[in-house]
């Protein structure tokens, strides 16, 4: 199995934290960064993984299939269905490298962007973060209905 990184202890959020908390500690992330790049004192590779992880797990399929294999990890349980596992972790490993491109940009953006960004962000998730837990509990008992 491929050596995982654990995106919930990078967030600084207990395994398997919901959508919600997932975005409001990336808005909190974010404006710490920001605090610190405007006194000169900050760490651009902390910021990129910190949002490599937040848009890995913001999408629920995306999330859905690393509590997988995180679950996995974990244990020493036989695998069933090593297919599939082989599966979501070429896309987990797609999607890890997506979200570090799209994490390197935002390193790029300057304070105000940055702010702004989060401002647009913020609402959202109020709006949105109960239908993506629906989705990902519904993706969550249909994958363990799979494993039967």
């Amino acid at each position: 199995m491929t050596n995982l990184k654990d995106y919930y202890q990078i967030l600084g959020l207990p395994n398997y934290a919901k959508y919600t908390r997932i975005a409001q500690r990336h808005v909190d992330l974010t404006d710490i960064f920001i605090e610190n790049r405007g006194k000169g004192d900050h760490s651009p590779t902390d910021f990129e993984l910190q949002t490599e992880a937040f848009y890995l797990l913001k999408n629920p399929k995306r999330k859905a299939h690393y509590d997988r294999l995180h679950a996995i990890k974990f244990t020493d349980k036989p695998i069933k269905h090593s297919k599939t596992l082989k599966k979501w972790e070429l896309e987990i490993s797609e999607e890890v490298k997506e979200a570090n491109i799209l994490a390197k940009e935002l390193v790029e953006l300057t304070n105000e962007e940055l702010t702004a960004r989060n401002a647009k962000l913020t609402p959202r998730t109020a709006l949105f973060g109960f239908f993506r837990n629906v989705i990902g509990w519904t993706l969550d008992f249909f994958f363990f209905l799979l494993q039967f």
